[in-house]
């Protein structure tokens, strides 16, 4: 696997033809995916894009980064270029106070570049709620 400093993957970035969409892992990116190809049926047209997991980018400034955090540097790097580059993070447990009761959260509305999952992360947005009821009356009745 080819791994990219900040600058060189905004070279990277910028000399391709399709948009970039940049995760946090691959998860992240097979859901993503998914969606893309859901949409693409849906509306028989198919966009150009490439999808990248933070992984693919090593560089010495974001030594101990974890891929959210790393996402987030790499997007500062790139804000420069929206008509070329975005990105995806899950919102985890963001602007969530947990000693506070009720527990509350307000969504926040993505500001120009990059999105944040509105739930804790993107696999949540496959949950089936019947499969798990299923599984608990079945298991814990």
């Amino acid at each position: 696997m080819t791994h990219y400093s900040k600058k060189a993957y905004k070279l990277a970035v910028t000399l391709r033809s399709s948009k970039t969409i940049l995760v946090e892992g691959p998860t992240d990116k097979k859901v993503l995916s998914r969606l893309f190809l859901s949409h693409s049926l849906a509306t028989g047209t198919q966009g150009s894009y490439v999808i990248d997991e933070a992984d693919l980018i090593k560089d010495e400034e974001l030594y101990g980064y974890g891929h959210k955090a790393k996402v987030l540097a790499v997007a500062e790097t790139l804000e420069s270029l929206p008509e070329k580059f975005n990105w995806l993070v899950d919102r985890e447990w963001d602007d969530i106070n947990l000693n506070q009761r009720p527990i509350k959260y307000e969504y926040k509305e993505p500001q120009g570049q990059g999105f944040r999952t509105k739930g804790h992360s993107i696999e949540n947005y496959w949950f089936d709620q019947e499969i798990y009821e299923n599984y608990l009356r079945q298991n814990y009745g």
